[in-house]
């Protein structure tokens, strides 16, 4: 007897809900855990957390060269740290994994929400997209972020607000009216201070907004989000008196190469994306028309493999194309 294509992905649901409670369960044991430390780069980032807690953005952002003890670099915006700082205070769990955890997990069951939302606004098959986010959810360079002490899934998540603001959960192109784009900017903005590689959306919304001859909108949005966020920048070098830009920038003063980019791809198991790919493949044949989603998904794909590329060692460059992957295939 053939199963009728429909059942298929209803066949293997439970399997794929399974396996994203596997990733909310591992998130769970990492906040269980706060003084243990899962994934290597988490300890730089507690460090960085230490200064905060114990100073101010000086000490989160030290001009010293990283010269006087405490030694701290912290390659991330302020907008991560200022948000588990406030949790550590209001937990009283200060110098723990506590507060940089909790919100890490938090933003990943607001990803996974905004997700379902996109599905259901878009009625797509619920156990089908199911299948696609347990797909991407056990990827190693996803799950080992979920509930970790790193700012990737909040960016992620604020990205994906912006994102919900801008084209809503039912339209097929970019809304109409100035609310939705000054509310998805806000949101872009706040995911450029918790990570300063998210930028790929707001690109991508800009070239979908001139492809749709809204000129004037297009350039309104990007001027503005781009000066609002510059100045910003400069601010919080004024503030810490050259630390900021120093450290968030220190990253990229390392020597670029194919290794960089070799390891990071082996380290994400590039062939648990096969499904992934495969599918969108499939979903967007025929279709020739270039919009939001495809043009989010190139600029991400293109932005975090120079990044890879340059820096190295961190499968997390791989999230947000992931998920840019997987909204093109809702």
């Amino acid at each position: 007897m053939t199963i009728p294509r429909s059942r298929v992905w209803r066949i293997f649901a439970p399997l794929n809900l399974l396996l994203v409670g596997f990733v909310l369960f591992f998130a769970g044991l990492r906040i269980a855990r706060p003084e243990t430390v899962f994934y290597y780069t988490e300890g730089p980032v507690l460090g960085s957390l230490a200064a905060l807690e114990s100073g101010d953005l000086s000490d989160l952002y030290p001009a010293d060269g990283w010269v006087e003890p405490p030694v701290v670099l912290t390659l991330y915006p302020p907008a991560y740290f200022l948000g588990a700082a406030a949790l550590d205070r209001w937990l009283g769990s200060e110098g723990t994994f506590t507060g940089l955890r909790i919100v890490s997990a938090v933003a990943l069951l607001g990803l996974l929400a905004l997700l379902a939302l996109h599905t259901l606004g878009r009625r797509a098959p619920v156990a089908w997209t199911l299948a696609l986010a347990a797909t991407l959810l056990v990827t190693p360079g996803v799950y080992r972020l979920s509930g970790g002490a790193q700012s990737d899934t909040l960016a992620l998540v604020l990205t994906w607000v912006g994102i919900t603001a801008a084209l809503g959960t039912r339209a097929t192109g970019v809304r109409n009216g100035a609310l939705p784009l000054l509310l998805a900017a806000a949101a872009f903005f706040l995911a450029f201070f918790s990570k300063q590689s998210f930028v790929a959306a707001p690109f991508a919304l800009t070239a979908a907004l001139l492809l749709e001859r809204r000129i004037r909108a297009g350039v309104a949005f990007s001027v503005g989000l781009a000066g609002t966020a510059l100045l910003g920048v400069l601010l919080l070098d004024v503030l810490t008196s050259g630390g900021y830009l120093a450290n968030t920038l220190g990253a990229l003063t390392g020597a670029s190469g194919w290794k960089n980019l070799e390891s990071s791809l082996w380290s994400s198991r590039p062939l648990q994306w096969l499904p992934v790919v495969v599918a969108v493949l499939l979903t967007s044949r025929g279709q020739s028309r270039w919009g939001f989603p495809e043009i989010y998904l190139v600029a991400s794909t293109c932005l975090h493999t120079a990044a890879m590329l340059k820096t190295g060692s961190s499968a997390n460059y791989l999230l947000e194309p992931m998920f840019a992957l997987l909204f093109l295939a809702v």
